[in-house]
């Protein structure tokens, strides 16, 4: 796939060495007749390999998914003005009075209303018999545990992410070197050499990297969540309470 493509873009030198060093020796044959004397030289005693870029072992869980939703000036409007004309046409076109079942009361139209109302209670009297409950052998009313009146149900609320540790010793802190343990190089050297004069910071890049390093320790829990980071306070056992934070160990 590779010598296809470069064969396609017209790179037919880098196009014959692919297919050479992986062993297409037809490919190989067929570009170097086409290219005739400008044939590239390969280096020999040297063993060639195909390269594929390494396999992830942690896959990054932290990637943005944002849903885009469509704008009302994205055919919105035509969406609604068309669904709206559609619910006008059938309301227009619609068999009005057709389907409803209209049922014609009698003894209305001389306003004698007492023969409707012995109807009704003939109804009710015939739909409370037949139910017999008097020789239904049922027990006794069972104690049955009642919920608290003031119970609510219970709603999940996703707590919100407090400042990292980290964080908080560049918020607290004057000295370029708990800035350097915090991670924030950039910083650290501003004030270096605001208060230092200190201008070129290439012998102090290791120190930085150790002050990183040794101020964090990192959990690793399963190959498909990445590593976890914890910033090392000093004198985390001391503190009397757990909102206080203290400096980089």
């Amino acid at each position: 796939e590779r010598v296809k493509i470069l064969e396609n873009a017209g790179h037919l030198p880098l196009a014959y060495i692919t297919a050479a060093v992986h062993g297409l020796h037809d490919i190989a044959d067929r570009l170097a007749a086409e290219l005739g004397e400008n044939v590239p030289s390969l280096p020999e005693g040297r063993s060639a390999s195909l390269l594929m870029p390494p396999r992830p072992i942690m896959c990054g869980v932290d990637w943005p998914l944002l849903m885009v939703m469509k704008g009302i000036f994205e055919g919105g409007l035509d969406n609604v003005g068309r669904g709206a004309q559609e619910e006008y046409e059938e309301a227009a076109d619609a068999d009005w009075g057709e389907d409803l079942d209209i049922v014609d009361v009698e003894n209305l139209q001389n306003g004698d209303i007492s023969m409707v109302l012995e109807d009704e209670e003939v109804h009710e009297e015939n739909d409370e018999g037949g139910w017999d409950l008097e020789d239904l052998d049922l027990p006794a009313d069972i104690d049955t545990p009642k919920t608290a009146t003031n119970a609510r149900t219970s709603v999940f609320v996703t707590p919100t992410a407090g400042i990292p540790v980290s964080q908080i010793w560049i918020q607290k802190s004057s000295l370029a070197a708990e800035h350097a343990a915090a991670g924030n190089f950039d910083t650290a050297m501003r004030l270096l050499g605001r208060q230092l004069g200190i201008k070129n910071f290439v012998p102090l890049k290791p120190l930085f990297l150790d002050l990183h390093m040794g101020s964090h320790t990192y959990l690793r829990a399963f190959s498909s969540v990445p590593v976890i980071v914890l910033a090392i306070e000093r004198g985390w056992s001391e503190s009397a309470s757990p909102n206080v934070r203290g400096p980089p160990a």
